[in-house]
């Protein structure tokens, strides 16, 4: 079955989304416990840090996966002309 380049395009994009969602999942599922909560932290502001840090580091990925897609939508457009 022949896909157009617009198919393409959103297929290829899936690919990205997927391997963020692995990742985050993987960096949270794999930690070492050094974030753990010691007795005179609450528990507040243990959640926000863990979060906050999760936040981070899914923007830092984020970051690369959409400069890689901007890198094959440009070989796209460099294998058109």
């Amino acid at each position: 079955m022949a896909h157009s380049k617009a198919e393409e395009v959103n297929i290829q994009m899936k690919y990205p989304l997927l391997l963020l969602f692995t990742v985050v999942a993987l960096t949270a599922g794999c930690s070492k416990g050094e974030d753990t909560a010691t007795p005179d932290q609450s528990g507040k502001e243990h959640l926000l840090k863990s979060q906050a840090a999760a936040l981070e580091r899914a923007k830092e990925i984020e970051q690369v996966l959409q400069r890689g897609a901007e890198n094959r939508q440009q070989a796209i457009e460099d294998q058109s002309k």
